[in-house]
């Protein structure tokens, strides 16, 4: 009787620590499709690269976004700043 409620109530209390463990992931978990890469990002990255072992998918953009600045308009205005020193 005692070892049966033992392994119950572990079960359980197991469960709910699984749970409560994979809950962070399964909540914060992003869709599985790619970033839009911006547009002539690819060929240039690509250009640039002397290998295509370096080249990992993870590098192979620039992803493009309406909330965040581009790098590539971020290098070009400081470009632009530093030619007007």
């Amino acid at each position: 009787m005692f070892n049966k409620l033992y392994w119950r109530m572990l079960d359980k209390r197991l469960v709910l620590l699984s749970l409560i463990a994979l809950a962070p992931r399964m909540l914060c978990a992003q869709s599985g499709a790619p970033d839009t890469p911006e547009p002539g990002s690819v060929e240039e990255i690509a250009q640039a690269t002397t290998e295509t072992r370096f080249l990992s998918p993870w590098v192979a953009y620039l992803p493009a976004s309406a909330t965040a600045v581009s790098p590539r308009a971020f290098c070009t205005a400081s470009r632009a700043r530093q030619a007007s020193w």
